[in-house]
């Protein structure tokens, strides 16, 4: 594979894995919610976020992190997941997910149960992200 070809794969790959996540995460954002409220747990995302930002959150400074994640995401798929078969892809995403969301619910942990249900619900919410983004990557990055 060239390093043309690769380099479009990677871009490609970013793109589509950006937007998807994204879109994902809107959908978590506001379906998980509703959910929340319905089983009576209280909501960890808005909790978290205002305690970590003292603040609204804004959509592109999500986007940009989003962009920043997904980057990270796709190189180390690119340059050191071998081989590059769809299981291997899945089984990549969805730890790289698990990993996020636990390494970014770190200081939820200090002020929450560690065994809150609605913490084990966003961890599931991000692995499915990430299982997705690993199809994508199996999808758009071959050998």
């Amino acid at each position: 594979m060239g390093r043309w070809e690769m380099m479009f794969r990677f871009i490609a790959a970013l793109i589509v894995i950006t937007l998807v996540w994204f879109g994902l995460d809107l959908a978590a954002w506001f379906g998980i919610e509703s959910f929340y409220k319905t089983m009576g747990i209280r909501p960890i995302f808005r909790d978290s976020t205002e305690m970590l930002r003292r603040g609204d959150v804004s959509l592109i400074d999500h986007a940009v992190g989003v962009l920043i994640v997904s980057s990270v995401f796709v190189a180390i798929y690119q340059f050191l997941i071998q081989p590059k078969k769809i299981g291997y892809s899945v089984t990549y995403g969805l730890l790289f997910g698990v990993v996020a969301k636990i390494n970014s619910g770190a200081m939820a942990y200090t002020v929450n149960p560690f065994f809150d249900l609605a913490m084990f619900i966003s961890i599931a919410v991000a692995a499915a992200q990430g299982a997705i983004g690993g199809l994508a990557l199996a999808w758009l990055i071959k050998k």
